[in-house]
Parts: C-alpha cells; sequence; structure tokens
C-alpha cells in the first residue's frame, strides 16, 4: 500500500467536475467518445470534454455508487494497480487499457465504505492525449465525496 495521499479540495456535492464538461448518457455516448469507455451500474454523473482533444476523441468522467465496481481484466492493467490514502479512507487507484479499444486509457479511484458500497471514479482518454489530462482526472479524483454520493 503506497502512503500517497489525495490532497482534499472538496466539493459541495458528490464531485467537481472540470469547467466546461458537458454531461452525457453513458447510455447513448456520442461517437467521438474515447472508445470502450466502461460503464458501470449506479451512474451518478457522466461527463464529456466540451471539443475533441488531439487524437479525435473526446475523453470522458463518470461517476458511480453501487454494490460492485467496474471489472477489470488484469491483463490489460498497466503498472498503475495502488492504493492511495483519502484522509484516512482507502482509495483504489487503477489504470488499464479498455478491452474494446487498445487506444482508450482507463483510470479507476475506488472508495468502499463499511457496507461494501463503492463510489468509482472513471476517466477515459486516447492514449495519445493521456499526458495533457492525467493532472485534470487526478484534480477530479481529489475533489470527489463518497459520503455526499450516496
Amino acid at each position: 500500500m503506497t502512503t500517497t495521499p489525495l490532497s482534499r479540495p472538496r466539493s459541495t456535492g458528490p464531485v467537481r467536475l472540470p469547467s466546461g464538461w458537458v454531461p452525457l448518457d453513458p447510455a447513448a455516448p456520442p461517437d467521438d467518445l474515447a472508445r470502450g469507455v466502461p460503464v458501470p451500474d449506479g451512474v451518478l454523473c457522466a461527463a464529456a470534454a466540451p471539443r475533441v482533444a488531439t487524437s479525435g476523441t473526446r475523453p470522458a468522467l463518470l461517476l458511480a455508487r453501487g454494490r460492485a465496481g467496474v471489472a477489470v481484466d488484469p491483463a490489460l492493467l498497466d503498472e498503475d494497480d495502488d492504493f492511495v490514502d483519502d484522509q484516512g479512507r482507502t482509495v483504489r487507484y487503477r489504470r488499464w487499457q479498455a478491452a474494446a479499444d487498445l487506444r482508450t486509457v482507463c483510470e479507476s479511484w475506488t472508495w468502499t465504505d463499511d457496507d461494501d458500497v463503492v463510489t468509482q471514479l472513471l476517466a477515459a482518454v486516447d492514449i495519445a492525449d493521456y499526458s495533457t489530462f492525467t493532472d485534470l482526472f487526478e484534480a477530479v479524483a481529489e475533489s470527489v465525496d463518497p459520503d455526499a454520493a450516496g
């Protein structure tokens, strides 16, 4: 377990999305969304970047709450499968390639409460755009308040 803490600029709701990002329906994503975005049960909000990125696709963010998070094929995991500290609460961070399109990099931050309810933030972006969005995704993860998601 790593001891790297998430910094915590808490939002007033379950998550603070980037300015200008547009809501999306994960059941009917736009054609230019990063391919292979996993969609868990219990989506609370989903958003896409306001503009197409260099790769020609839009990055996406989803926040969900339910009994199970997104299952990840271990063969698709990148080197990042870590645990971080969020003010005494353990958060699992994972990065992997989407099974449906290996150009899509997915990241997830998962909080599990005492009742085994999972709050999960998912981010997806084309690999060509990953370095542009990684800090933004981390800032959004730092804003997640799993207690407000319930």
